[in-house]
């Protein structure tokens, strides 16, 4: 890669930036950037070869519907016109699990020696990358199904959005980690607002987590929580914001939006987000300080919600078959 001065991106975007900072397990040099800002950064995490696999043969057959002929290679897939590859992206896609898109990284030990969250708690990664990592306060509700009734739904749904989950994990997610208990000791009232806890964090918050602790005092972190109650993707327009008549159709909070601007722009130049209209944004630390970006509670600090036992178990990684 070329070295840039700065990666910043949103969702799967953010999440090829920390597969980029852990990438050989930081054996082969430096990461390709000098700063990085990872806005909800999300995949779903796999280590299953079988399961890799499976999806490799469910393309292949697609492909060969689409194009009438048989492709059963890397090369043939290759040969597709853009076309043709659209159509069995579209296909694959929309088979997969509700939430999920199928297609993502995975463990190859090469580029990708282990699960990142692993990598980082085994201090293997690029350490000299200076990072904000952020996340919205409701990241996991637009990909939650709604359609799971019981544990055996929440099993199945889970199973199949992330196959190399064995059962000894569903057990414990199920019946300890996020038990079927709605009076809302757990952040959850009912089983659509727990499976928006679990992909929330499995799959979206703990990987703020992983890194921020990583980092330390190289580290700053930021919770939106604005809009809609901080959908994924909703700070978006916070984040381009240019005046009210380009925000994207959406209400933004226009003073909100200049200071989390300001955050990014002094991070770029300096790799402190502080100088600027905002006000003080701490490092992360070892007190696991974040920055609150919200119109109700802006320029606020609380400790970091995702430094829990949830994330420390989903981080172990011993969750997933190889």
């Amino acid at each position: 890669f070329p070295y840039t001065t700065l990666f910043r991106s949103e969702s799967a975007g953010a999440s090829s930036i920390m597969h980029h900072i852990t990438a050989y397990g930081g054996k082969k040099g430096r990461a390709p950037f000098q700063r990085a800002i990872l806005q909800s950064p999300g995949w779903l995490p796999s280590k299953a070869a079988a399961a890799n696999e499976n999806i490799f043969q469910q393309t292949l057959a697609i492909a060969s519907t689409v194009t009438k002929k048989k492709i059963t290679s890397l090369s043939g897939l290759r040969s597709l016109t853009s076309g043709e590859l659209y159509l069995v992206n579209a296909a694959v896609v929309g088979l997969s699990p509700y939430g999920s898109f199928t297609y993502g990284p995975t463990v190859d030990g090469d580029y990708v020696p282990d699960l990142p969250g692993k990598l980082l708690l085994d201090t293997k990664f690029d350490k000299n990358v200076e990072v904000i990592a952020a996340h919205n306060a409701n990241e996991g509700i637009m990909f939650a199904t709604p359609f799971a009734k019981s544990d055996k739904d929440m099993a199945a749904y889970l199973k199949a959005a992330v196959p190399s989950l064995d059962d000894k994990a569903l057990e414990v997610i199920l019946y300890s980690v996020y038990p079927e208990i709605f009076d809302g000791s757990y952040g959850y009232t009912d089983q659509f607002e727990r499976a928006a806890a679990i992909v929330g964090e499995a799959f979206f918050d703990c990987n703020t987590r992983y890194l921020e602790a990583a980092f330390g005092d190289k580290a700053y972190s930021y919770l939106f929580n604005a809009v809609h109650k901080g959908f994924h993707g909703e700070d978006l327009p916070y984040t381009f914001y240019n005046g009210p008549s380009d925000a994207d159709g959406k209400t933004v909070n226009a003073t909100v939006a200049i200071a989390l601007q300001s955050y990014i722009t002094h991070f770029v130049a300096t790799g402190n987000p502080n100088g600027g209209v905002a006000p003080y944004f701490p490092q992360y630390g070892t007190n696991s300080s974040v920055q609150v970006v919200a119109p109700d509670d802006f320029g606020t600090q609380i400790t970091d919600p995702e430094n829990n036992k949830r994330c420390s178990w989903w981080q172990s990684a011993t969750v997933y078959d190889d």
